[in-house]
């Protein structure tokens, strides 16, 4: 839950941004939101309500979607802050968002870093009640 109570990701929030949904179900129940951590802990609901009754397979496919989403915002937030040589090593969101020239990237970078750190908070809880639930530690697919 670090990642979904750190600053940046709040700001970004608190801006008007919504992380990005892998499945539209989820828009109207997450609407009246006030602050990140409710919208999460509501979006998590939804998930843990859809997946009380998966299968093991179904369970592993619903977190490799979310490993899918995931791999998509952290690579479009790396490949902005790359080109503004955002300093991830000290990262202040709030200084170093500065550099990110205001339009549409930094839009896009602020939606994706957001997404991303909301994204790996819930691969991180379900994959703990994976392992929970089936005895066995949840695996990232490798590429091939």
């Amino acid at each position: 839950m670090r990642t979904i109570s750190n600053p940046g990701s709040n700001m970004i929030f608190d801006e008007g941004h919504r992380p990005i949904l892998v499945n539209q179900r989820y828009l109207h129940s997450l609407a009246g939101a006030k602050s990140l951590a409710e919208w999460f802990v509501g979006k998590l609901f939804i998930d843990l309500n859809i997946l009380k009754e998966a299968s093991k397979a179904e369970f592993e496919q619903f977190i490799d979607d979310l490993v899918k989403s995931s791999t998509r915002t952290l690579s479009t937030t790396m490949e902005i802050g790359l080109k503004y040589s955002v300093d991830f090593q000290n990262f202040v969101y709030k200084s170093e968002i500065q550099k990110v020239p205001e339009g549409r990237e930094r839009e896009l970078f602020q939606v994706n870093y957001l997404s991303d750190n909301v994204l790996a908070s819930e691969v991180r809880i379900l994959a703990w009640l994976y392992h929970d639930y089936f005895g066995k530690w949840y695996k990232v697919k490798e590429k091939k």
